[in-house]
Parts: structure tokens; C-alpha cells; sequence
């Protein structure tokens, strides 16, 4: 469990460095501007006697990096944003140098990425004057151990000193302890990652791989969410970890559970911005609504019996003000499949008209590893009852709810009369594809399953669902977004079931 979790935590820390479990800002900025302030801190420092000047470190090259990073991001080395300063072991033959006077940290004192609130060792006033010049790191620090324990990080709950195994990190900008906060998250990986794990075979970090040490920096702003995003994540695992009996659990349910959330902070709104520019909703619904009424007067549509408005009781939680709550038969048009005529059976010989079960819909699309088609005789009755590739597939018998489109290759194949077809214009289909599979959607369906007999999703029922629509523009930035943190989070799983 232990090893499954400290992979999971590496993973997670990996996509939080690489940027893709945070949004990147426009009003952020870019990390240049951070840099040109630490400059300036690092000169007045240099100015007032208080550090002393570097020796130029060597430039980045394009070899040294590790993985890609967002475009308004950095490279830097730890000492381009830090001081550090290493501790010190008084003389354990004088025993005037330990006393019960200040709090002397070793590695072992550390809990791991914690607050270090008490140290089992203390020196004496004599100590602190001849050996640490009279002064305590403050209360606040961030402390990480570079020999042994190679980045283990602590945060000093107390004013302390500590070891020469250890240092104690100073950001030269550290607004709000951003930098600290995102430092303390991301050294642990960052000391053992790449070239720095290969340069340090001997358990130890010297003077000079401390300062070359490489960290990818975000702006300020970006740091603070990443640090929030991380803390939620670690503590998932964490919660996971306590009990030896949840690596069932964490196979299966946590990147389900991750999943979902974001589904649903996606269908809140949450993990995009709202911009002017994208207009609203209700613009939105008027165009597909006079869409409609064109087909309808053009004979291709039905006209549909109107939908009950949506009531103040019936929104489950609040959306942006530009985004507007929906029923899904005011977005889509539903059609139904068609079954083949009793008595009669499919066939595996190719006759050219593809007939797609609900067997077939798999992972949002339709595998093609085991096809059927409709025998010549009988396709005329069912050859109206087909599914495009622009549409959106739902099954409604059997398994329930299951949402996907249709492959290139599959457009205009005949459907199953256990899914329905969702024909739209207007609307992003891979955003109403993650929408259906939401928490929001999928509950709604489940509810408005019948349990009578053999369940069954009825059409009315698809119409009824409440979604809540966002502008065009907005649901492709939402496609964006998901697809990239739904492949890490992939990343993650894959992990976790190969161990």
C-alpha cells in the first residue's frame, strides 16, 4: 500500500510541476516579472551587507530539462530564488554545549511534508552564541534534509536550529509564503527526480547540486493554486492509505472519484473562466431554438409538445451568471433505434449496413472488435433508424446512461433500439458527452430510470434532464481542460493498477 501510494503522490506531484492540475491565468502574468523582482530583493540584500554575492551560475541548457512546462513558467536553479543555509552539530564531547535551551532539529525529528513542532534534542545559550552566531532559524522556515533522507521537507513550528544534514530555505520573494507553500510541495520530488537522483547515488546533496538543483516556476498567483490543488490530492491519498484494505479501493474508486469531481466542479463552472467576450447562454438557446423551428418548417423535424419550464426548487446548485440551466430536449433532438424483427438475426458477414449494440458502446465510442450487421432482406424496414457521427449515442435498456459518439467510419450505421440518438447543432459534442456523464446528468438518470419490468430510460425522460449549459466557447475551453486533466489522472490509474 505504502509503495502504491508514494507512486500515487510522485504522479501527482509530476502533473502539478508540469502544470496540468491548475488552470494557467492571463491575469497571472508570466513568471519573468517575479523574476525581475527577485533580482531587485537579492541586489538591495547584496547592498545592505546581509548576503553575500554569487558566483554566476551556469545558464539552463535545453538538455538539462526534464519535461515540458506551461509557456508563461520558467526553469530556474534553487539559488536563482532562494538562499540556504546549512546547520551544524556542536561537539558531543562538551556537554555545556546541550542543555534544554533551544531546540537543535535532526533529520529524524522531521515529519514528513509536517510542521516540526518539537525536537528531541535541545543546545545551550554557550552553543548557540560559539557555533550558530546567535542565530535562530524563525519559526515559518522551510527545512529540508539533503544527506540520508534525501528531501524530506518540514515547515519549523518553533524558532530552531538544526543539523548539517539539513538546510534551511530562505525565497527571496515570498508573498504571502507562496513560494515557501510551493518549495515545500515540490522539493520532496524535485531532490530526487532526473539528474538529481543520479547525482546523488551517495545519499547526499553537496553545496553545488543544492544550488543548481532545477524547479519549475509558476507565477505567484499559480503557486498558491497549485500548493491547494496538491494539499487536496495528498490528503485523498493519505485518507486511502490508513487502512490496509483499501488498495481495492484505490485500484478502482479513486480515479473514478477523481473523476467525477472534476465532472462536476466542470458542470459548476469552476475550472474555467467566464469571459465576456463568450456572450451567454441565453443567446445560445435562442439560436438553437430558431435552428429548430427552420428544420421543423423545412419538414426534416417533428415539431416537439413544449417542455414544463424549470422551477427555483429544481436547480440543484448555483452556475456562472452567463451560463443558463436547460432541459436537454430544449438543446437536442431525441430519436430512437430500431430492433430487428422477431425471428430474424443479425449476421457477422459484411453486408454493408453496420447494426450497433448497446455491447458495442464502450469508453464514449463504439468498438468496431466485434460488428454485426443487418441481413439484406430485413434492412429496408429498419434502414431509417440510423446514428451519425455528429450525433451522441445514449443507452436506454440494459445498461443505462451509457454516452458516447460514433466513429468516422460507423457514420450512418443502423442503432440498437436500446439507445437513443441525440441529434444538435450548436453544441460541442465532446462537451455534451462529458455534461451526460457528470455526476448532475448521471444521477438524473438513474432517477429517471423505470424499475417496472426491464429498466428503461423513456425518451421524455432523456428530454427532461437539467443540464446546465455554458456559452460554445466556454464548453470547448471545458473539452480542453478535462481531456488534459483526465489523462493524467489515466496516468495515475494505470500506475495504480500495475502495482
Amino acid at each position: 500500500m505504502s509503495s502504491i501510494c508514494d507512486d500515487l503522490r510522485a504522479a501527482i506531484l509530476q502533473a502539478a510541476m508540469q502544470g496540468k492540475l491548475t488552470e494557467q491565468l492571463p491575469e497571472d502574468g508570466d513568471v519573468e516579472g517575479l523574476l525581475s523582482q527577485i533580482k531587485a530583493k537579492k541586489e538591495k540584500l547584496i547592498a545592505e551587507g546581509k548576503i553575500k554575492k554569487q558566483k554566476q551560475l551556469a545558464p539552463i541548457t535545453d538538455d538539462e530539462i526534464p519535461f515540458n512546462i506551461p509557456e508563461n513558467w520558467k526553469w530556474v536553479k534553487l539559488a536563482d530564488i532562494s538562499t540556504y543555509k546549512m546547520g551544524k552539530t556542536p561537539q558531543r564531547s562538551d556537554e555545556t554545549y546541550w542543555k534544554d535551551d533551544f531546540a537543535w532539529v535532526s533529520i529524524a525529528d522531521m515529519p514528513e511534508n509536517g510542521t516540526l513542532e518539537r525536537t528531541k534534542e535541545k543546545i545551550s545559550q554557550k552553543a548557540l552564541s560559539e557555533k550558530f552566531n546567535n542565530s535562530l532559524v524563525p519559526k515559518g522556515t522551510l527545512i529540508m534534509s539533503f544527506k540520508l533522507t534525501v528531501g524530506r521537507c518540514s515547515i519549523l513550528g518553533i524558532d530552531a536550529v538544526h543539523n548539517e544534514a539539513i538546510i534551511s530555505i530562505f525565497p527571496y520573494i515570498d508573498t504571502n509564503n507562496s513560494t515557501r507553500d510551493y518549495l515545500f510541495a515540490t522539493l520532496p520530488f524535485l531532490s530526487n527526480f532526473g539528474d538529481s537522483k543520479d547525482a546523488i547515488k551517495g545519499k547526499t546533496l553537496n553545496n553545488s547540486s543544492l544550488s543548481n538543483l532545477l524547479v519549475p516556476l509558476p507565477p505567484l498567483a499559480e503557486q498558491k493554486r497549485i500548493v491547494e490543488k496538491v494539499d487536496d490530492l495528498m490528503a485523498r491519498v493519505a485518507d486511502l492509505e490508513q487502512s490496509a484494505d483499501a488498495l481495492a479501493s484505490l485500484k478502482k474508486a479513486f480515479p473514478d472519484d477523481i473523476k467525477a469531481s472534476l465532472l462536476q466542479a466542470a458542470m459548476q463552472g469552476k475550472l474555467t473562466e467566464q469571459l465576456p467576450e463568450d456572450g451567454d447562454a441565453e443567446e445560445l438557446l435562442d439560436q438553437i431554438k430558431a435552428e429548430k423551428e427552420r428544420l421543423i418548417a423545412e419538414g426534416k423535424n417533428k415539431k416537439q409538445k413544449p417542455l414544463a419550464p424549470i422551477t427555483d426548487d429544481e436547480i440543484p446548485f448555483n452556475i456562472p451568471d452567463n451560463w443558463k440551466w436547460s432541459k436537454l430536449g430544449e438543446m437536442v433532438i431525441v430519436l430512437g433505434g430500431k430492433r430487428i424483427p422477431a425471428g430474424k438475426k443479425l449476421t457477422k458477414n459484411n453486408t454493408g449496413h453496420i447494426y450497433i449494440r448497446v455491447s458495442d458502446m464502450k469508453d464514449n465510442t463504439v468498438s468496431t472488435n466485434d460488428l454485426q450487421y443487418v441481413p439484406e432482406d430485413i434492412y429496408p424496414g429498419i434502414s431509417r433508424y440510423i446514428i451519425n457521427k455528429d450525433d451522441v449515442y445514449i443507452t436506454v435498456a440494459g445498461t443505462i446512461g451509457r454516452v458516447g459518439k460514433i466513429p468516422p467510419e460507423l457514420d450512418g450505421a443502423n442503432l440498437t433500439e436500446n439507445a437513443d440518438r441525440l441529434v444538435f447543432s450548436r453544441i460541442n459534442q465532446d462537451w455534451l458527452i462529458w455534461c451526460l456523464n457528470s455526476p448532475i446528468a448521471q444521477n438524473q438518470i438513474y432517477d429517471a430510470t423505470t424499475q417496472v419490468g426491464q429498466p428503461k430510460l423513456a425518451i421524455k425522460r432523456i428530454e427532461e434532464l437539467l443540464i446546465p449549459l455554458p456559452p460554445l466557447n466556454e464548453q470547448k475551453r471545458i473539452v480542453e481542460r478535462l481531456d488534459a486533466l483526465m489523462q493524467n489522472i489515466n496516468v495515475v490509474g494505470e500506475l495504480i493498477a500495475n502495482k
